[in-house]
């Protein structure tokens, strides 16, 4: 008993909270349980959901601004158009790419909030909500961006200089002499700009990550990217590599489940004593317009494809009565709305595996991301930090 309660009294007096994390690349592989929250799915959801209304919307008003009736859009497109693939004019052509970038950015912000929101729990804060991890990201937003916007103007001069260079050295007589005087320079800055183009990749996938974790402004999350990719240039392509992975296995399963639920539903419901061949007439139409069997084929095996394209089946003529039309548009949508709820799974992995990715980078150079003081500690208690025993010592 006196071994428990010195326990208990060690802990209350702790600086630290003990999470269940190693700081290694062993964390990464929790990342898909840590990522299946529904706080966390929420966050992306809200984000497709919005991004892919306005690029819904956006193709099919470019494609009709190009000549193409709604039907014609409708039967060869249904609810995944791409403008790109046809040839269309050019302000077709900015609302298409105009929604591609709105959904990335709204990708992008969400994957700090997503961030941020996964930083409080790790600190033991489970009760901060969405709108609270948002407000807390949108008050330091711009670092987001313009860190690497920053980076790009780091190369967009070196490019400039290089062209300026470039020009001297065709001066006659004196060019080719200059050329030699100023050829390690040259040599210097490419290799330089080599690196600052492998920074602003670290730049693209960790700018979110830095600023919902450290707070930074622009020039610190440009040092931070430069940081990490000179120190750790090895462990960011080794991790990543190995995460790749992860996401796709842990996509693949939440899709199989939510296809089996969707497929056991047919089968319960189907049957001849039931509703029959009238659920399974609504269902194929909904699957077909609301899954993207096509883009998932690509992806997977031919026993996965098959059971994919088990959803839908052929019948030689049915029509739809306007109460099966109607069943038929809201099972589509809520079919498409699963579609959504899995690509946010797939981002939320993707925002948990980098947070904890980045913790490793910051665990040896010594910031601890996780760090928070137990406020139950008293003001006389004088309690250093946890030696490498992982004790804590009195003074």
């Amino acid at each position: 008993m006196g071994g428990l309660c010195s326990l208990r009294k060690l802990n209350r007096k702790s600086y630290y909270i003990i999470l269940n994390l190693t700081n290694t690349l062993a964390d990464v592989f929790s990342a898909p349980r840590r990522a299946l929250s529904l706080t966390k799915i929420l966050i992306f959801f809200r984000a497709n959901l919005v991004g892919y209304s306005m690029y819904l919307f956006a193709n099919y008003l470019s494609l009709i601004l190009a000549g193409l009736t709604l039907n014609e859009i409708w039967t060869n497109e249904g609810l995944y158009p791409c403008a790109h693939t046809y040839n269309i004019p050019w302000y077709s052509m900015m609302l298409f790419w105009g929604s591609v970038i709105n959904w990335i950015l709204m990708i992008y912000g969400s994957i700090g909030v997503a961030a941020k929101h996964t930083i409080c729990e790790l600190k033991k804060n489970y009760f901060i909500s969405i709108d609270e991890a948002h407000e807390k990201v949108k008050k330091n937003w711009v670092p987001m961006l313009f860190g690497t916007i920053s980076i790009l103007l780091i190369l967009a001069f070196y490019i400039a200089m290089a062209s300026i260079f470039g020009l001297i050295s065709k001066i006659p007589y004196l060019g080719g002499l200059f050329f030699s005087f100023t050829y390690l320079i040259h040599v210097s800055g490419a290799i330089f700009a080599i690196f600052t183009i492998f920074v602003l990749l670290v730049s693209l996938v960790y700018s979110p990550i830095i600023v919902s974790s450290l707070n930074e402004d622009s020039m610190g999350t440009v040092f931070n990217a430069y940081m990490i990719a000179w120190r750790f240039p090895l462990q960011i392509i080794l991790y990543n590599l190995i995460f790749i992975p992860i996401i796709f296995v842990g996509m693949s399963f939440f899709s199989i489940v939510i296809l089996a639920g969707l497929k056991t539903v047919n089968i319960l419901f189907g049957h001849s004593l039931l509703m029959g061949q009238e659920l399974l007439e609504i269902t194929s139409m909904a699957y077909s317009k609301a899954i993207p069997f096509d883009i998932l084929s690509k992806f997977y095996s031919e026993d996965i494809s098959s059971f994919i394209n088990s959803f839908l089946i052929s019948f030689d003529t049915f029509t739809l009565s306007t109460g099966k039309a109607l069943s038929t548009i809201m099972i589509t949508v809520f079919t498409l709305c699963t579609v959504l709820i899995t690509l946010s799974y797939s981002l939320s992995i993707l925002s948990v595996g980098q947070v904890l990715i980045f913790n490793v980078f910051q665990k040896r150079v010594g910031v601890d991301l996780f760090y928070t003081e137990d406020k139950t500690l008293k003001p006389n208690d004088n309690v250093r930090e946890k030696n490498s025993n992982g004790r804590v010592d009195k003074k």
